[in-house]
């Protein structure tokens, strides 16, 4: 799939989140990796979930979540979410 030019959302949620919580873009190389910082950096302390959202239209199309914990910038111990 070619996934240039598709917009895409990443969202960190959990009840300890600073600030930080969500950044998006195009992705612009013809790449099956999105490599991009978050800003304004994200930080928090404990549980978080992560959703990673590609737009084809204007609904997301690909929704991929896992949990994770997280300390200060640090996202640790990354699970995939049962469906």
């Amino acid at each position: 799939m070619d996934a240039q030019g598709l917009d895409w959302r990443i969202g960190i949620r959990g009840p300890n989140m600073i600030y930080g919580m969500v950044t998006e873009g195009t992705i612009s190389a013809k790449s099956a990796t999105i490599q991009t910082p978050m800003f304004t950096p994200a930080l928090g302390v404990g549980k978080v979930t992560i959703r990673v959202k590609i737009y084809r239209i204007l609904l997301p199309d690909v929704i991929e979540v896992r949990t994770a914990f997280m300390l200060g910038p640090f996202v640790l111990f990354i699970q995939n979410t049962p469906s």
